[in-house]
């Protein structure tokens, strides 16, 4: 078993030599469609604040948001291996004010994806004779944590108030990201669009409630990347008898 395991790494050498490493960042937008549970929740708070404060309203009720992509691959011919880090958030707000104050309470819900990817390029077609573009689709696994923070703002004339929540909730869940999309490369910068649907699994918090967290949903992005060099071989000088 030891033997074939160092067959494979002296046969994958070579192939790993004239690969070339690429590094992208995706600036996207995420339709978050499964965040029923959070919005109960902060429905839940909401109830409680109208108690005190008849005319509070939800501003804000867990809305699609942007998210960031940076990744880090390795190019080969038509394939790339890579690791990627994905930031998401969202959130859900109650406010009220009037002539004596004002009064917020907010629920913030950000996530850290981290994941692996394999892209491929399938197929190259050019637009108006000029400019190669190339089809590609991709496959990201990956783990999402998230976190849940609490927070309530009142200002009156007199004083201020702010009040944190005892814990930061967090919860993990596994995800599933396919996409396709297109791009070009002038010399060894490129730029590409893609589209995909993220699939998840699990992920509740920790919270008592176990409240269901979900960033299921479609995936656009548009983005740049940038190719090093290949690494130039050493290449071998031969010793010359003086003799």
């Amino acid at each position: 078993m030891k033997n074939r395991f160092i067959l494979v790494v002296l046969l994958s050498i070579p192939t790993l030599a004239s690969a070339q490493l690429s590094v992208e960042y995706t600036g996207g937008y995420g339709a978050y469609t499964q965040m029923g549970d959070l919005r109960k929740l902060i429905d839940t708070k909401l109830q409680t604040t109208i108690l005190e404060l008849p005319n509070a309203k939800i501003v804000a009720n867990f809305p699609n948001y942007f998210t960031h992509t940076f990744g880090l691959n390795y190019v080969y011919k038509r394939e790339e291996f890579g690791f990627q880090i994905t930031r998401m958030s969202t959130g859900g707000k109650i406010a009220y004010s009037d002539y004596s104050g004002k009064y917020t309470n907010k629920l913030i819900l950000s996530a850290v994806r981290i994941g692996t990817r394999y892209r491929y390029d399938y197929i190259d077609f050019t637009v108006k004779g000029k400019q190669n573009l190339t089809l590609f689709w991709e496959l990201s696994p990956g783990v999402i944590v998230s976190n849940l923070k609490h927070s309530i703002y009142e200002e009156y004339a007199t004083q201020t108030v702010t009040e944190d929540d005892d814990g930061n909730y967090s919860s993990v869940t596994f995800s599933l990201l396919p996409q396709i999309g297109v791009k070009t490369n002038y010399g060894r910068f490129g730029f590409h669009l893609l589209a995909g649907y993220d699939l998840e699994f699990g992920g509740k918090l920790d919270n008592g409630y176990k409240t269901r967290i979900s960033w299921m949903g479609l995936r656009t992005g548009i983005g740049f990347s940038y190719t090093f060099p290949p690494r130039k071989e050493k290449k071998k000088e031969k010793d010359e008898d003086k003799d």
